[in-house]
């Protein structure tokens, strides 16, 4: 299950109510962050992720773990459930699973500061296919979408960045359906469920060992209200 939540107004106040409800050191993480925007992406993946636990175990008493540097997850009755989060723009997501995952979300906008980082990070083929794009949006586009998949794929590996980007490839189907992952230090990855998609302005990707069930995008206010009805059965 991936669940997105989307915002209309990045400055809409972050009561002390529903900080109340985030996961433990969420709340001090979040109060880090300067700029409102970034306290309020931090605040909604720390909410996603006790949703997400409260939803997939059917009971709000699972203990949600969110470290710097390491992936999330949730436990409970003596079973795992694995998490990722990714914010971006006006985006929040956040993926749930049984088995390990990755995902990521990025913005799709012309950079100039991009210019040249797949020659320098990506992979020949990967490079290759982001040059082919016969306009410039679609080459940023094409970039992102491969960047997304690196990352994502990463987190599903529980790496992160630590791993360099040109260490494995990120492979466009024929078909244009989706991507898949060839890696030579992990036989299994070309096994592995890739998916890709949109959300407002947003490029997501997914890597898990089973295909997500679901995608449900939530507008803030409606997740917010939903949040705030539920109280401390999230």
């Amino acid at each position: 299950m991936i669940q997105i939540v989307r915002f209309k107004d990045m400055e809409m106040p972050v009561s002390a109510a529903l900080t109340a409800m985030l996961p433990a050191g969420r709340a001090e993480r979040m109060q880090r962050y300067r700029q409102h925007s970034d306290r309020l992406r931090c605040l909604t993946a720390g909410l996603l992720a006790k949703r997400a636990a409260a939803e997939a175990f059917g009971c709000p008493d699972a203990e949600v773990h969110l470290p710097e540097g390491k992936p999330p997850y949730a436990l409970c009755r003596g079973k795992k459930l694995y998490l990722s989060l990714s914010h971006a723009g006006n985006c929040v997501l956040c993926m749930r699973s049984f088995s390990p995952c990755g995902a990521d979300l990025e913005t799709v906008a012309p950079d100039s500061a991009r210019d040249g980082l797949a020659e320098q990070f990506f992979c020949a083929p990967e490079a290759a296919w982001i040059a082919e794009g016969s306009t410039e949006l679609q080459r940023h586009t094409r970039f992102t979408q491969i960047w997304t998949m690196k990352e994502a794929y990463l987190k599903y590996c529980g790496t992160g960045l630590q791993r360099p980007l040109d260490s494995f490839v990120i492979i466009p189907q024929a078909d244009a359906a989706g991507f898949a992952v060839q890696d030579p230090a992990h036989a299994q990855a070309a096994a592995l469920c890739c998916m890709t998609g949109t959300a407002g302005d947003c490029l997501y990707a997914a890597v898990s060992e089973q295909p997500a069930d679901a995608v449900q995008i939530l507008e803030s206010d409606q997740f917010f209200r939903e949040i705030c009805e539920k109280g401390d059965r999230i």
